[in-house]
């Protein structure tokens, strides 16, 4: 910051209090700066024989006087004016500098100008840093040391206003507190930490079950209470087939509760969602949901040997992934029509269908990992068409009453791993994502057991990383790694990754308990 030498005049009252103060033996403190407007009417530029400031508004103490290097009668002075001062918001017209003593305070120096210098307001800090040129004193007959410096800003904060610092990459890695993110920054992605948060996970049970199907889990329906209830797929896209599990969480322990070859049509590479609609226990009165390649919805009972019902004809689009709404509604996304985004919406209660055409306000992708958070979608990376790639951005999508859907944030701050991430849960104030596919010692990249901690409040990501004990035993007789995560209540979220082992012609599945500590 550069200092400006100001025009002061030095006041006759500044001079004999000056010669009182050296004449006694002692030195000259300076313990106040005065500033204050032109007040009303004509303004009169101050003089020698001015002793005090036209209209004071704010008094603060002198935090620096020292003698500007090379410059032997010329000192800077430092003072700061603080929020919520006295005075209202008020231009800067005048500055006095005020020698303070055992009998009070003389006016030894004024500036003064008709044209405002700057101007006060109750949030505003002020800092006054000067020159002042005395020419003719004595530079030793000054107290120097003594002073307390004043200059503090108030740090900013979502709800006040201050000061911040631009972040650096260490310090956006570092997570720095009061650093702000620069566009910059923020699109590169790479300055997510990879640091592992002191949570908690337990290995909570594991079950090997001879199935007659290379099956893979690909849905499952919590009670809410302790029973997870897992729906499984022929992983080869063959065979008409249905497996469930059920999960106990305060046994730790898998149960094998049902398969079925025949009716239905469920698939391993179709997204499902499934519904407890009548309360009782799921395998009386489920319904599961799952997308079809023609493209339609299937619709498939439990209860009537896995009925399929088409629900809705996309024509050329192509949905890939579900979710529920507690509005009634299923949504299905990652339907693409060269250059145009579609999104499909079936009410449970009325059993209607229907295709909505977004445009371009909302991103198109396929396989996108997808969560609702109130009247909003959450929608994860996924596979871009027109990119031929993964796509690395997080869109916000909001319900509005009319059950039409708008684009309201799209982030570009995903971690790159996109291709590995398939499953999600909510936790608290969060999304977390993860990679089952990397949890296998077979696997590529199976060193990396990263996770991602999305803040639904911040927008922001944070990379986290699994004990070693979540890695899952692994060898060449190890196919069709994949896992999903279901939120189990108490904030807690059940990982669940099932293999299939071909020496044996059995599935494992392996639980996970982790509580996080946020």
């Amino acid at each position: 910051m550069s200092q400006t030498a100001l025009n002061f005049i030095i006041t006759t009252a500044g001079y004999q209090k000056y010669a009182s103060i050296i004449g006694s033996g002692g030195k000259v403190n300076f313990g106040t700066v005065s500033v204050g407007d032109a007040g009303s009417g004509t303004y009169t530029p101050p003089t020698q024989a001015t002793t005090a400031l036209t209209d004071a508004k704010d008094t603060s103490s002198v935090s620096l006087f020292e003698p500007i290097p090379g410059k032997s009668t010329k000192m800077r002075v430092n003072a700061t004016i603080p929020q919520n001062s006295s005075g209202g918001t008020y231009s800067i017209n005048e500055i006095g500098l005020f020698i303070q003593d055992t009998s009070g305070s003389t006016l030894f120096a004024i500036y003064g100008s008709s044209t405002s210098m700057t101007q006060k307001n109750p949030l505003s800090e002020l800092l006054l840093d000067f020159i002042i040129d005395l020419e003719g004193f004595d530079p030793q007959s000054f107290q120097e040391g003594g002073y307390q410096p004043s200059f503090s800003f108030s740090l900013a904060t979502q709800t006040a206003p201050g000061i911040v610092q631009l972040a650096t990459l260490t310090d956006a890695q570092q997570q720095t507190p009061n650093r702000v993110l620069t566009a910059d920054l923020l699109g590169q992605g790479s300055f997510i930490p990879k640091s592992c948060m002191e949570d908690t996970w337990v290995a909570a049970g594991e079950l090997t079950q001879s199935v007659s199907a290379m099956i893979q889990p690909i849905g499952f329906y919590y009670d809410q209470i302790d029973t997870i209830t897992i729906l499984c797929a022929n992983v080869d896209k063959k065979d008409d087939f249905l497996g469930v599990f059920t999960y106990s969480i305060s046994q730790s322990s898998f149960t094998y509760r049902l398969c079925t070859t025949s009716g239905g049509m469920m698939q391993t590479y179709l997204p499902t969602v499934a519904l407890n609609v009548s309360g009782q226990d799921p395998l009386n009165g489920s319904w599961i949901y799952q997308v079809y390649a023609d493209p339609q919805l299937i619709l498939l009972s439990l209860t009537n040997g896995g009925a399929s019902t088409s629900i809705i004809d996309s024509g050329s689009s192509y949905f890939t992934s579900l979710v529920y709404h507690n509005n009634g509604y299923i949504y299905l996304f990652g339907g693409y029509n060269e250059s145009s985004t579609t999104i499909g919406s079936y009410n449970i209660v009325s059993r209607q269908g229907d295709v909505i055409n977004c445009g371009n306000t909302i991103y198109a992708r396929t396989y996108p990992i997808l969560q609702i958070v109130d009247n909003k979608i959450y929608c994860f990376g996924g596979n871009d068409p027109t990119k031929d790639g993964y796509a690395s951005n997080m869109e916000v999508i909001e319900i509005a009453t009319d059950n039409t859907l708008h684009s309201v944030g799209n982030f570009r701050l995903f971690p790159l791993s996109l291709a590995n991430i398939t499953t999600s849960a909510i936790s608290g104030n969060y999304v977390y994502l993860f990679q089952p596919k990397r949890y296998y010692t077979n696997c590529s990249g199976a060193d990396d057991r990263n996770f991602y901690r999305f803040d639904l409040s911040t927008n922001m990501f944070k990379t986290l990383t699994m004990p070693s004990n979540t890695i899952l035993p692994g060898g060449s007789n190890v196919s069709s790694p994949i896992g999903l995560a279901a939120a189990c209540g108490q904030g807690r979220i059940c990982l669940i990754n099932t293999y299939y082992d071909t020496s044996s012609s059995s599935t494992v599945l392996n639980a996970f308990m982790y509580t996080p500590s946020a």
